[in-house]
């Protein structure tokens, strides 16, 4: 990754001396990589099993219109001594839905 800056600034003064043409074909031949990156990260993502199971169950929960798994406004914000945390008032916004899918 440390040559990556060398690598653009190299690129960036090539780019210089090209023809609007080629520019464009360049424009869109980094477009093609910039979608095929996201492709490969979203495959990635969906390879994933458990986070596949956790959107099915949110799926399911939100289909069956238990909305209120998402977010919860009554979460209570205390220490694990049941104590209110320090600096903290209450009403934290947190998703229900990780408590009842058993996310962290």
């Amino acid at each position: 990754m440390a040559k990556a800056g060398g690598y653009k600034s190299k690129l960036l003064e090539a780019v210089k001396s090209l023809s609007e043409e080629r520019i464009k074909a360049l424009a869109d031949f980094a477009a093609y990589l910039r979608e095929r990156e996201e492709g490969e990260a979203t495959a990635e993502i969906l390879g994933n099993e458990e986070l596949a199971q956790q959107v099915r169950r949110s799926r399911k929960a939100w289909a069956e219109g238990r909305k209120g798994e998402f977010v919860s406004l009554a979460y209570e914000s205390r220490s694990p001594e049941g104590k209110e945390a320090p600096g903290r008032t209450g009403g934290a916004v947190q998703p229900a839905h990780r408590r009842a899918t058993g996310c962290a």
